[in-house]
């Protein structure tokens, strides 16, 4: 992109940010005029500021990454529009995804069927948001990171009219603290799954928490399920465990929160203990996203050996390759991994012997250079107990010092220290909750444990762990304003 393209590109994207500020400014004084004044407005030109940041990082210094294959495979997607509408609806509500359709529009994508080897979760309604962007973004990328921006915004203010009335700080250190937190604040500016998940997250919660009496409550359940379960399911999986204690501690032992605790954690014991089949199966599926992130990790090559059947090699395998426009040829004798598409088990070892075939590259991936040593799961249900600690460990205080990664480590380990130091100085200056707060308190502890365990378990990537955890990190602070003993200058001021 030369400079003049890049001024364009620029000015195009200021004009949007005044449109949205105003746009905002409106929205504020007419629907909400009892919001904290002016944080919408000035938490858009935080989130805009970020965003531009995000897309110059990561244009100019970091060009390999998922933000821009995004945005790439929209804009492929997008351009389906202009040669056959109808099958541009079909992609864009599901119902277009054969074989036969994706090889005809969408063969130059790179995460588009990333779904299909269950590297990570489904990609594709990023894609989808983001074509439709496209309509008015024209492909300038820092206009599609400020409606990012902006989404996750509108997640954090849903948060903040969720905890307003359970919290004796004033409601605006709540927002700005979750807005300001640095992982929070870069990631979900991006062109990425988080903003979606922290509109889902502050919608659902709102709707569930919120004191306000109202037909709106149900909506917002509705639609932060639906986002949710779209973009990062494993949110809604965490919030649901949490959810659970909350309504048994409110149906025995209303008064004695800590007993309905340990009942809480009986019921899910004897669960466990007489469905061996679900504790079996917990283990399966964690296995397998572990293996696909460690995949994904250490980089490698997928080739397609016909519509039906993956093969994956290791990068230290890819000597033993002849690679030439864009078909693969085995050499020597090899160990690959082997995976059948759209089928949900997980890659096995296979020998392959040379036998002139071609193969079709599907997908070239990188080592990471943030790579982490974690314990194999194994299918192993006592796997995952016995690995519980270091997987809380690794997903709430990662990156440390010494490890390997780029320079957006250094933010990370300051987010960390501030966090856990603001949760234990809340702690030591704790106020008394009574049984209803005691109540909130342990459902919110339970839905971080959950968000930390299963990034834990899975992650082995430490600049995939930051963004994974920002909803644990968003309830670790939540938890320290909800517990601290408030000064009187932090408290709502009575009028």
């Amino acid at each position: 992109m030369n400079n003049s393209m890049v001024s364009e590109s620029i000015a195009y994207a200021f004009c949007w940010v005044v449109l949205l500020f105003v746009g905002l400014r409106f929205w504020r004084k007419r629907f909400h005029p009892v919001a904290i004044p002016y944080s919408i407005e000035v938490g858009f030109l935080v989130k805009a500021t970020a965003a531009i940041g995000f897309v110059c990082i990561y244009n100019y210094f970091l060009l390999s990454n998922d933000a821009f294959a995004y945005l790439e495979d929209s804009r492929i997607l997008h351009a389906v529009f202009s040669k056959s509408p109808s099958d541009y609806f079909k992609f864009l509500f599901g119902g277009n995804n054969t074989e036969t359709a994706i090889q005809t529009f969408l063969s130059e994508t790179s995460l588009w069927s990333r779904g299909y080897t269950n590297l990570i979760n489904d990609s594709q309604n990023v894609i989808r948001v983001n074509s439709l962007i496209y309509f008015v973004s024209l492909g300038n990328p820092y206009v599609h990171a400020l409606l990012m921006g902006l989404i996750s915004l509108l997640g954090v203010h849903h948060l903040t009219q969720a905890f307003k009335h359970k919290i004796s700080s004033r409601p605006a250190l709540f927002f700005w603290g979750l807005l300001l937190l640095p992982n929070a604040l870069f990631w979900t500016a991006g062109i990425l799954k988080e903003p979606f998940v922290v509109l889902g997250l502050g919608l659902f919660v709102r709707g569930i928490f919120s004191s306000e009496t109202s037909k709106r409550n149900y909506w917002y359940i509705t639609i932060g399920i639906l986002l949710l379960i779209g973009f990062k399911p494993y949110v809604l999986i965490a919030m649901l465990v949490g959810l659970s204690f909350y309504i048994l501690s409110q149906l025995i032992f209303a008064t004695k929160p800590f007993i309905a605790l340990s009942i809480w954690i009986g019921f899910v014991t004897l669960f466990l203990l007489a469905y061996p089949a679900g504790r079996n199966q917990l283990a399966s599926n964690i296995t397998r996203k572990q293996n696909d992130s460690l995949k994904v990790g250490k980089g490698g090559l997928y080739v397609q050996k016909d519509s039906a059947t993956f093969y994956y090699f290791h990068t230290a395998h890819l000597h033993r390759l002849t690679l030439k426009d864009s078909t693969a040829q085995l050499n020597e004798i090899s160990t690959a991994w082997v995976k059948k598409i759209n089928q949900n088990d997980q890659f096995k070892p296979i020998t392959l012997h040379p036998n002139g075939e071609k193969w079709n590259v599907y997908l070239a991936l990188d080592s990471s250079k943030s790579l982490i040593s974690i314990s194999p799961i194994n299918n192993s249900f006592a796997n995952l107990l016995k690995n519980s600690p270091e997987a809380l460990s690794n997903a709430a205080f990662r990156p440390f010092p010494t490890d390997n990664s780029s320079a957006l480590k250094l933010p990370s380990i300051l987010e960390t220290t501030v966090v856990f130091a603001l949760l234990v100085f809340a702690c030591w200056k704790r106020r008394k909750l009574n049984f209803q707060e005691q109540r909130l308190l342990i459902a919110i502890v339970l839905f971080a444990v959950c968000i930390l365990l299963l990034v834990g378990w899975t992650t082995p990537v430490n600049n995939a762990i930051v963004r994974y955890r920002i909803p644990a990190f968003m309830a670790i602070f939540a938890i320290s304003l909800f517990v601290i003993e408030t000064p009187d200058s932090w408290k709502t001021k009575k009028k």
